[in-house]
């Protein structure tokens, strides 16, 4: 969670620092996402609290919004993403 929080915060920075932010973000996606299994953007606006257990196979979408006090498990997909 805390690479989560980090990343979080370096994408709603200005733009000039967001900017040099990027590698982090990189790291975050490759480290998060292809090294562990869990679909969990920077984007995802996350309580206080949240549990991630066992995160192998959860996807959510990046415009979910997860309040506080919520436990993630393995194998779930919480949000929907609509084509338009």
């Amino acid at each position: 969670m805390l690479t989560f929080r980090l990343a979080y915060w370096i994408r709603h920075l200005p733009i000039p620092l967001w900017l040099l932010g990027i590698p982090i973000l990189v790291l975050y996606r490759i480290c998060i996402e292809w090294i562990l299994g869990v679909e969990l953007p920077f984007t995802t606006k996350v309580g206080k609290a949240l549990v991630i257990q066992h995160g192998q196979g959860l996807v959510v979408n990046g415009t979910t919004v997860i309040g506080e006090n919520c436990v993630l498990r393995n194998g779930s997909t919480i949000g929907i993403h609509y084509e338009s």
